[in-house]
């Protein structure tokens, strides 16, 4: 039993051992790609009194996606870098009448995230040891770019009761998220060294992150509030 335990150790080591004997290049950015279900924090403004959002679009969650372009300024203990990403939520529903009865008209909520953050990863134990997972942390600044649409697909208008104006804007605010990733590469050496050699991707990744957005512009109690947490998933590259 012991011997076999100890081959087994031998083989998980000495595959990406091989993949490594041929020299990377140096790898400056990284991209990715995620999604995961989310419910925008709008109601929340109501303390649990009136809840819009929910009534218009419903309280079961949606799909969100991400894109990231990250690069990548300091390797050594881990990589260090400044990330931009960008992103697109929509939901349509029934708009409501005065009455709060659900019309015939259709509605929807659109929100485009726009992010700016540091990004570390600790690869240290996939550099060094060849362990194939890797943690990693985000925190920066966001700008949420939102509107919502009625029956025609124009941008609707609030009720000049509510100050009348367009119902869209923006609303900025902080993110932060925590995340492992799984190095593909570990599990066919030989592809990816192909891939590097082809088209210069040197690590390709798939990865779980979860993500806590405060979206309220720092506090202002007049702001649309679009943040929210969710958990991703996607498919990252480095080169």
């Amino acid at each position: 039993m012991r011997s076999l335990v100890v081959a087994f150790a031998m083989m998980l080591f000495s595959l990406p051992v091989a993949a490594q004997e041929v020299e990377q290049s140096p790898i400056r950015w990284m991209w990715d790609l995620r999604g995961g279900l989310f419910v925008p924090d709008i109601d929340s403004e109501f303390g649990g009194g009136a809840k819009p959002y929910e009534d218009i679009f419903g309280s079961d969650p949606k799909m969100s996606w991400r894109m990231e372009l990250s690069r990548q300024f300091y390797r050594g203990i881990g990589s260090l870098g400044v990330g931009a990403d960008m992103g697109f939520f929509y939901r349509s529903g029934k708009a409501l009448l005065e009455d709060g009865t659900k019309s015939g008209d259709t509605t929807s909520f659109i929100l485009i995230p726009m992010g700016l953050k540091l990004v570390y990863r600790f690869d240290w134990f996939q550099t060094t040891y060849h362990i194939p997972l890797t943690p990693y942390g985000k925190a920066g600044l966001v700008y949420n770019l939102w509107w919502i649409t009625d029956g025609d697909g124009a941008v609707a208008t609030w009720d000049p009761d509510d100050g009348g104006g367009k119902a869209r804007g923006g609303t900025y605010g902080y993110e932060f998220a925590l995340g492992l990733s799984l190095l593909l590469d570990f599990f066919d050496p030989e592809s990816a060294g192909n891939l590097e050699r082809d088209v210069g991707i040197n690590n390709s990744y798939i990865f779980v992150e979860w993500t806590y957005n405060r979206s309220d512009n720092f506090g202002d109690d007049k702001a649309l509030r679009v943040g929210g947490k969710t958990w991703m998933f996607g498919l990252a590259v480095e080169f």
